[in-house]
Protein backbone atom coordinates (compact mmCIF):
# COMPACT_ATOMS: atom_id res chain seq x y z
CA UNK A 1 0.00 0.00 0.00
CA UNK A 2 1.13 3.82 0.25
CA UNK A 3 1.39 4.45 3.59
CA UNK A 4 3.34 0.82 3.54
CA UNK A 5 5.65 2.35 1.07
CA UNK A 6 6.18 5.33 2.63
CA UNK A 7 7.10 3.73 6.37
CA UNK A 8 9.43 2.35 4.46
CA UNK A 9 11.21 4.94 2.66
CA UNK A 10 11.17 6.81 6.39
CA UNK A 11 12.61 4.04 8.17
CA UNK A 12 15.97 3.95 5.29
CA UNK A 13 16.10 7.93 5.32
CA UNK A 14 16.80 7.27 9.32
CA UNK A 15 18.78 4.22 9.10
CA UNK A 16 21.21 5.72 6.58
CA UNK A 17 21.07 9.09 8.64
CA UNK A 18 22.28 7.02 12.36
CA UNK A 19 24.81 4.98 9.99
CA UNK A 20 26.44 8.40 8.58
CA UNK A 21 26.52 9.56 12.22
CA UNK A 22 28.04 6.45 13.63
CA UNK A 23 30.80 6.41 11.17
CA UNK A 24 31.45 10.06 11.97
CA UNK A 25 31.36 9.72 15.68
CA UNK A 26 32.13 5.80 16.23
CA UNK A 27 30.15 4.74 19.18
CA UNK A 28 27.98 7.44 19.71
CA UNK A 29 25.11 6.51 17.41
CA UNK A 30 25.92 2.48 16.80
CA UNK A 31 22.99 1.20 19.02
CA UNK A 32 20.10 3.98 17.12
CA UNK A 33 21.70 2.67 13.55
CA UNK A 34 20.97 -0.60 14.96
CA UNK A 35 17.63 -0.08 16.71
CA UNK A 36 16.81 1.87 12.77
CA UNK A 37 17.91 -0.95 10.85
CA UNK A 38 15.67 -3.44 12.49
CA UNK A 39 12.50 -1.49 12.13
CA UNK A 40 13.70 -1.41 8.39
CA UNK A 41 13.69 -5.20 8.74
CA UNK A 42 10.35 -5.43 10.32
CA UNK A 43 8.91 -2.78 8.14
CA UNK A 44 10.13 -4.31 5.06
CA UNK A 45 8.66 -7.78 5.50
CA UNK A 46 5.70 -6.56 6.67
CA UNK A 47 4.84 -4.81 3.08
CA UNK A 48 6.31 -7.77 0.93
CA UNK A 49 4.00 -10.34 3.22
CA UNK A 50 0.99 -7.78 2.40
CA UNK A 51 2.14 -7.59 -1.33
CA UNK A 52 1.85 -10.93 -1.69
CA UNK A 53 -1.62 -11.44 0.17
CA UNK A 54 -4.44 -11.08 -2.73
CA UNK A 55 -6.18 -8.25 -2.90
CA UNK A 56 -9.76 -8.67 -1.45
CA UNK A 57 -13.27 -6.78 -2.58
CA UNK A 58 -15.93 -6.68 -0.60
CA UNK A 59 -19.93 -7.28 -0.69
CA UNK A 60 -22.49 -6.92 1.50
CA UNK A 61 -26.07 -5.96 0.94
CA UNK A 62 -26.87 -4.32 4.20
CA UNK A 63 -23.56 -2.62 4.00
CA UNK A 64 -23.97 1.19 4.60
CA UNK A 65 -20.53 3.30 4.15
CA UNK A 66 -18.98 4.68 0.97
CA UNK A 67 -19.48 1.47 -1.40
CA UNK A 68 -16.42 1.44 -3.00
CA UNK A 69 -15.53 -2.29 -1.65
CA UNK A 70 -12.99 -1.24 -0.21
CA UNK A 71 -13.77 -2.68 3.33
CA UNK A 72 -17.16 -5.08 4.87
CA UNK A 73 -18.32 -1.22 6.13
CA UNK A 74 -17.45 0.34 2.74
CA UNK A 75 -18.67 -2.93 0.37
CA UNK A 76 -20.32 -3.13 -2.59
CA UNK A 77 -24.21 -3.45 -2.41
CA UNK A 78 -24.44 -5.79 -5.56
CA UNK A 79 -22.26 -8.83 -7.01
CA UNK A 80 -21.66 -7.77 -10.53
CA UNK A 81 -20.00 -3.97 -8.92
CA UNK A 82 -18.08 -6.49 -6.83
CA UNK A 83 -16.93 -8.75 -9.95
CA UNK A 84 -16.06 -5.53 -12.15
CA UNK A 85 -13.99 -3.97 -9.70
CA UNK A 86 -11.71 -6.71 -9.48
CA UNK A 87 -8.93 -7.52 -11.40
CA UNK A 88 -7.60 -11.58 -12.33
CA UNK A 89 -6.46 -12.96 -9.35
CA UNK A 90 -8.18 -10.59 -6.53
CA UNK A 91 -10.89 -12.44 -3.98
CA UNK A 92 -14.55 -11.22 -3.59
CA UNK A 93 -15.90 -11.74 0.04
CA UNK A 94 -19.90 -11.80 -0.38
CA UNK A 95 -21.89 -11.41 3.08
CA UNK A 96 -25.03 -13.65 3.98
CA UNK A 97 -28.60 -11.84 1.80
CA UNK A 98 -30.50 -12.68 -0.98
CA UNK A 99 -28.59 -10.80 -4.03
CA UNK A 100 -31.85 -10.10 -6.60
CA UNK A 101 -30.82 -7.06 -8.09
CA UNK A 102 -31.53 -6.12 -12.03
CA UNK A 103 -28.73 -6.65 -14.17
CA UNK A 104 -29.40 -4.70 -16.67
CA UNK A 105 -25.85 -4.96 -18.74
CA UNK A 106 -26.04 -8.28 -19.31
CA UNK A 107 -28.74 -9.09 -21.83
CA UNK A 108 -29.90 -12.48 -20.26
CA UNK A 109 -29.77 -10.75 -17.27
CA UNK A 110 -26.94 -12.91 -15.67
CA UNK A 111 -24.38 -12.55 -13.13
CA UNK A 112 -20.95 -12.51 -15.44
CA UNK A 113 -17.85 -13.45 -13.73
CA UNK A 114 -14.31 -12.52 -14.65
CA UNK A 115 -11.72 -14.71 -15.54
CA UNK A 116 -9.60 -15.26 -12.72
CA UNK A 117 -11.63 -14.10 -10.21
CA UNK A 118 -13.00 -15.64 -6.89
CA UNK A 119 -16.51 -15.36 -5.44
CA UNK A 120 -16.60 -16.82 -1.88
CA UNK A 121 -20.09 -16.32 -0.14
CA UNK A 122 -21.09 -17.24 3.48
CA UNK A 123 -19.74 -14.24 5.09
CA UNK A 124 -21.52 -12.68 8.56
CA UNK A 125 -19.49 -9.74 7.52
CA UNK A 126 -16.43 -8.41 9.38
CA UNK A 127 -14.47 -11.29 8.84
CA UNK A 128 -10.58 -11.02 8.39
CA UNK A 129 -9.98 -14.75 7.04
CA UNK A 130 -11.67 -17.14 4.63
CA UNK A 131 -11.81 -19.82 7.34
CA UNK A 132 -13.83 -17.70 9.37
CA UNK A 133 -16.91 -17.85 7.13
CA UNK A 134 -19.70 -19.94 7.70
CA UNK A 135 -21.75 -20.60 4.46
CA UNK A 136 -24.46 -23.11 5.89
CA UNK A 137 -25.35 -20.20 8.69
CA UNK A 138 -24.56 -17.04 6.15
CA UNK A 139 -26.76 -17.88 3.27
CA UNK A 140 -25.80 -16.23 0.50
CA UNK A 141 -28.19 -16.51 -2.96
CA UNK A 142 -27.93 -15.18 -5.86
CA UNK A 143 -31.11 -14.64 -6.92
CA UNK A 144 -31.96 -14.57 -10.98
CA UNK A 145 -35.83 -13.73 -10.52
CA UNK A 146 -35.31 -9.94 -11.40
CA UNK A 147 -32.26 -10.35 -13.12
CA UNK A 148 -33.78 -8.92 -16.23
CA UNK A 149 -36.42 -6.43 -14.38
CA UNK A 150 -39.04 -7.05 -12.05
CA UNK A 151 -40.62 -10.33 -12.53
CA UNK A 152 -38.42 -10.98 -15.25
CA UNK A 153 -35.86 -13.81 -14.82
CA UNK A 154 -32.65 -13.97 -16.05
CA UNK A 155 -31.89 -16.86 -18.85
CA UNK A 156 -28.69 -17.56 -16.73
CA UNK A 157 -28.44 -16.32 -13.40
CA UNK A 158 -24.45 -16.91 -13.51
CA UNK A 159 -22.65 -16.97 -16.47
CA UNK A 160 -19.01 -18.66 -15.55
CA UNK A 161 -15.19 -17.50 -16.45
CA UNK A 162 -12.13 -19.52 -17.39
CA UNK A 163 -10.24 -19.99 -13.92
CA UNK A 164 -12.69 -18.50 -11.82
CA UNK A 165 -14.05 -19.66 -8.59
CA UNK A 166 -17.75 -19.76 -7.28
CA UNK A 167 -17.66 -21.04 -3.53
CA UNK A 168 -20.69 -20.74 -1.00
CA UNK A 169 -23.81 -19.57 -2.89
CA UNK A 170 -26.85 -21.06 -3.48
CA UNK A 171 -28.00 -20.10 -7.18
CA UNK A 172 -32.08 -19.70 -7.91
CA UNK A 173 -34.60 -18.11 -9.80
CA UNK A 174 -33.02 -18.94 -13.26
CA UNK A 175 -35.75 -19.39 -16.05
CA UNK A 176 -35.72 -19.70 -20.26
CA UNK A 177 -37.73 -18.04 -22.31
CA UNK A 178 -40.01 -20.90 -23.24
CA UNK A 179 -39.25 -21.64 -27.29
CA UNK A 180 -35.93 -19.93 -26.87
CA UNK A 181 -33.49 -21.79 -29.12
CA UNK A 182 -29.72 -22.47 -27.86
CA UNK A 183 -27.93 -21.63 -26.09
CA UNK A 184 -30.72 -20.29 -24.42
CA UNK A 185 -32.98 -22.88 -23.52
CA UNK A 186 -30.39 -24.40 -21.11
CA UNK A 187 -28.35 -23.69 -18.12
CA UNK A 188 -30.78 -21.55 -16.21
CA UNK A 189 -28.83 -21.38 -13.02
CA UNK A 190 -25.31 -21.38 -14.24
CA UNK A 191 -24.09 -21.53 -17.81
CA UNK A 192 -20.81 -22.01 -18.94
CA UNK A 193 -19.61 -21.29 -22.31
CA UNK A 194 -16.21 -23.10 -23.57
CA UNK A 195 -15.44 -22.25 -19.72
CA UNK A 196 -12.05 -24.31 -18.29
CA UNK A 197 -10.23 -23.63 -14.85
CA UNK A 198 -13.03 -22.80 -12.89
CA UNK A 199 -14.30 -23.92 -9.87
CA UNK A 200 -17.48 -24.72 -8.24
CA UNK A 201 -18.00 -25.31 -4.65
CA UNK A 202 -20.13 -25.16 -1.73
CA UNK A 203 -22.81 -24.32 -3.76
CA UNK A 204 -26.44 -25.43 -4.68
CA UNK A 205 -28.83 -25.14 -7.64
CA UNK A 206 -31.96 -24.99 -7.02
CA UNK A 207 -35.51 -23.53 -8.16
CA UNK A 208 -34.06 -22.91 -11.86
CA UNK A 209 -36.03 -24.20 -14.69
CA UNK A 210 -35.02 -24.54 -18.33
CA UNK A 211 -35.52 -27.03 -21.51
CA UNK A 212 -31.89 -29.08 -20.61
CA UNK A 213 -29.55 -28.28 -17.67
CA UNK A 214 -31.64 -26.09 -15.91
CA UNK A 215 -29.34 -26.18 -12.89
CA UNK A 216 -25.57 -25.91 -14.71
CA UNK A 217 -24.96 -26.09 -18.62
CA UNK A 218 -21.70 -26.70 -19.41
CA UNK A 219 -20.99 -26.09 -22.96
CA UNK A 220 -18.60 -25.58 -25.96
CA UNK A 221 -16.03 -28.23 -24.20
CA UNK A 222 -16.38 -26.72 -20.85
CA UNK A 223 -14.66 -28.47 -17.97
CA UNK A 224 -15.53 -26.72 -14.66
CA UNK A 225 -14.20 -28.37 -11.32
CA UNK A 226 -17.05 -29.69 -8.96
CA UNK A 227 -15.67 -30.07 -5.96
CA UNK A 228 -17.49 -33.87 -4.92
CA UNK A 229 -20.35 -33.52 -2.43
CA UNK A 230 -19.98 -29.41 -2.27
CA UNK A 231 -21.58 -28.99 -5.36
CA UNK A 232 -25.44 -29.70 -5.61
CA UNK A 233 -26.86 -29.04 -9.01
Amino acid sequence: SRDTDRSVSISLVWARCFMMASRTRPGLYEKEAMMSARILLITSSVAWISALAPATVYVDISATGAHDGSSWNDAFTTLQEGVDAAAPGERIWVAGGIYNELRSASATGSLEMKEGVRLYGGFAGGENSLGERDWGANLTVIDGANGRGVGVAAVHVVVGANNATLDGFTVTGGHWDVGASLPLDRGAGMFNPSVNGLTVAHCTFSGNVSSWGAGMCNFGGSSPKLQIGRAHV
